[in-house]
């Protein structure tokens, strides 16, 4: 097991694991009790992290995360909803 991705925000780290998953990377979360802890401990070992099972998919599931959280096909014009006209 490798720990792959951690952030502070438990969304994010659901997030990834999802879009890991999508490509059949089997995941598992770790840390999300220490997050009430936060104040008693250095805040960055108290973060959310990602750890895939199979070691042999790190360099694809690497690369899968680095094209997820990049910002590249998000700009542009905005999207717009045909139900209620929101834009995001």
């Amino acid at each position: 097991m490798i720990n792959i991705y951690s952030h502070q925000n438990s969304t994010s780290v659901y997030l990834m694991k999802n879009v890991l998953e999508n490509f059949d990377i089997q995941c598992e979360i770790r840390n999300e009790a220490l997050a009430s802890v936060v104040g008693q401990y250095n805040p960055f070992n108290t973060w959310i992290e990602l750890w895939i099972m199979d070691d042999a998919k790190y360099d694809e599931a690497q690369k899968i995360l680095k094209e997820a959280l990049s910002d590249e096909g998000t700009k542009g014009e905005p999207w717009k909803c045909s139900k209620c006209g929101e834009e995001n």
